[in-house]
C-alpha cells in the first residue's frame, strides 16, 4: 500500500494515509488545552497533530506513544501563527473517524529535533512562530522554588557547543517531570536536548519552557556522543588549560562583583576538610533550605507541607577562602550521595568527616569554580563539575551541526526524567594551574 510523505502535506489536502511513529505527546495551552502529538515518517520529517476534544478518550484507547501506525481519515489544517513545534505549513486534525492501523517498525526515527545554535538565538527573541530546540551540557541547578503566584519554577545553567552559557527556566508542569538526581549524578558531561522552548531576555538570553517542552538526558545517538567528546576534550585538553590558566591566588585578587558571571577552571587537590563543623544538614526536599525546629519536628519555612527531610552536604568557612562542593561534584569524586552515607553507611555524625570523603585528599582534579554571591564575609567559591585532569590522549572533537531529526542523522535526543535538589559539601582546595572558562550570568527569576 502506498502512503504519503509528511513533507508533501499542505493544509486543505485530502486525507491520504501516512505511515509514522508517534514520538511525543503533550497538552497544548496554545490549542485550548487540546491533546497534541508529533508524528515522524521514515524520511525523518515531522508534523504536529491535534486531537479534537471529543475524540481524546477514543483515540487514547487506540494508540500508544512511540509506536508505529498507518494513519488515515484525518483533516489537514493551516499551522498557527505561533507556538509551532516544527516548521511545517500544515497541522493534522484528528477525530473519532481517524483510523490508526498498527504497522511494523520499518526503521522510523524515535526522535525529531531541529536544534538552533546559540548564535541564532537572538533572532528568535520574543518570536515564537516556531519554538526552539537546543542541545547543551548541563552545568548546575540555580533556582527551584515557587514564584509569587505559587507556581514552581526550576532553573539551571547550561553550556552550548560554542562555549556560551545560558540559563533555562522550566515552569511547574515541565519542572515536575525532571529527576534532578539523574542530572547531578550523570557522568560528565551530561548532555541535554531541550525541545519547544521560547527565547526571551531576562538580563540576558533565556530559554523558557512551554507546554510542549520535552527534556532529554544523554540520548544514545551519534550527535550526542560527538558533543560529549567535544566537551571532554574542551575541559581535558592541555592546550585549552594553557590558554586559560588561573590559580586560586589569582582568583582571590579579583572582584567577585565583576566576575560573578564567570566559571573558572582550577587544577588542584583538596588538602583538608574543616573539622568540628557539620558536614551535612537536614534540608527541605524541594529547596534545600535548612529545616527549622517546629515543636518536636523539623519544617521548612518555604514548604511546611514537606515532611521527610533531605540530607544535604555542607561545610564551613576557612580563614582564606571557602569552597563548597555541590552534590554532583561530591558524587563524581566518591560515587556516593550524602543520603546514602548517612542512612546506609552509618556516617550519621555531622561533626565527623566520613572516610569516603577523607580518601579524596591530595588527589589532583579539575574543579570548575564560581564566586559564591550569597556569602558575605570574605571570598567564597562554589564547585560544580569535578573531573580528571588531562591525560596523554586527547579526545576526538566532532563539531555538532545545527541539526534536525531522525535517530541516525543529524541531531536527536532522548526523553528526560523527573527531579531532586543538589546537595553541597565545603572543603579547602589546594590550587595549581588552571584555566578560566567564560560563562555568562545566571538569569534571575
Amino acid at each position: 500500500m502506498t502512503s504519503r510523505a509528511i513533507s508533501t502535506i499542505t493544509h486543505g489536502d485530502s486525507a491520504e494515509p501516512i505511515e509514522v511513529r508517534i514520538v511525543r505527546k503533550w497538552i497544548s495551552h496554545a490549542f485550548n488545552n487540546e491533546c497534541c502529538y508529533l508524528f515522524v515518517d521514515l524520511a525523518g520529517d515531522a508534523i504536529q497533530a491535534v486531537v479534537d476534544e471529543n475524540a481524546k478518550k477514543h483515540l487514547e484507547s487506540k494508540i500508544t506513544l512511540r509506536s508505529c501506525y498507518r494513519v488515515s481519515n484525518y483533516l489537514s489544517g493551516e499551522a498557527g501563527d505561533k507556538y509551532n513545534v516544527v516548521k511545517h505549513d500544515a497541522i493534522l486534525r484528528l477525530g473519532k473517524g481517524t483510523t490508526f492501523e498498527s504497522i511494523p517498525d520499518f526503521g522510523f526515527p524515535f526522535h525529531y529535533f531541529n536544534f538552533v545554535p546559540y548564535a541564532n538565538l537572538k533572532e528568535r527573541i520574543d518570536d515564537h512562530t516556531i519554538l526552539t530546540d537546543f542541545m547543551c551540557r548541563f552545568v548546575r541547578f540555580t533556582f527551584d522554588r515557587p514564584t509569587a503566584s505559587n507556581r514552581r519554577l526550576l532553573k539551571f545553567e547550561v553550556e552550548d557547543i560554542s562555549e556560551k552559557f545560558i540559563e533555562v527556566s522550566l515552569w511547574q508542569e515541565i519542572a515536575d517531570t525532571i529527576d534532578k538526581d539523574s542530572f547531578t549524578r550523570a557522568p560528565f558531561p551530561a548532555i541535554l536536548a531541550l525541545t519547544s522552548m521560547k527565547v526571551g531576555i531576562y538580563y540576558d538570553l533565556q530559554l523558557t519552557s512551554t507546554s510542549a517542552t520535552h527534556v532529554y538526558l544523554n540520548p544514545d545517538v551519534n550527535i550526542c556522543k560527538n558533543i560529549a567528546s567535544t566537551f571532554k576534550a574542551r575541559y581535558n585538553d592541555a592546550s585549552t588549560n594553557q590558554r586559560t590558566n588561573i590559580t586560586l591566588a589569582q582568583l582571590l585578587e579579583l572582584n567577585p562583583a565583576q566576575e560573578n558571571n564567570k566559571t573558572f577552571s582550577c587544577l588542584g587537590s583538596i588538602t583538608e576538610f574543616i573539622q568540628g563543623k557539620s558536614w551535612y544538614y537536614k534540608g527541605c526536599k524541594r529547596c534545600n533550605k535548612k529545616l527549622d525546629a517546629k515543636g518536636s519536628a523539623l519544617a521548612c519555612i518555604n514548604h511546611p507541607e514537606e515532611k521527610d527531610p533531605k540530607f544535604c552536604n555542607v561545610g564551613r568557612q576557612h580563614k582564606i577562602s571557602k569552597v563548597t562542593l555541590f552534590n554532583d561534584a561530591i558524587v563524581s569524586l566518591i560515587d556516593t550521595p550524602c543520603v546514602e552515607m548517612v542512612t546506609q553507611h552509618g556516617y550519621d555524625n555531622p561533626q565527623q568527616i566520613p572516610k569516603p570523603l577523607e580518601t579524596i585528599r591530595g588527589k589532583e582534579k579539575i574543579f570548575l569554580l564560581q564566586f559564591n554571591n550569597r556569602f558575605r564575609q570574605g571570598t567564597s567559591f562554589v564547585v560544580n563539575p569535578v573531573f580528571d585532569p588531562p591525560t596523554s590522549e586527547t579526545p576526538t572533537i566532532t563539531q555538532a551541526g545545527e541539526a534536525v531529526s531522525a535517530p541516525t542523522t543529524t541531531a536527536e535526543i532522548q526523553p528526560t526524567t523527573p527531579a531532586i535538589q543538589s546537595t553541597r559539601k565545603r572543603s579547602l582546595l589546594n590550587p595549581t594551574d588552571e584555566r578560566q572558562q567564560k560563562t555568562p550570568k545566571s538569569l534571575a527569576p
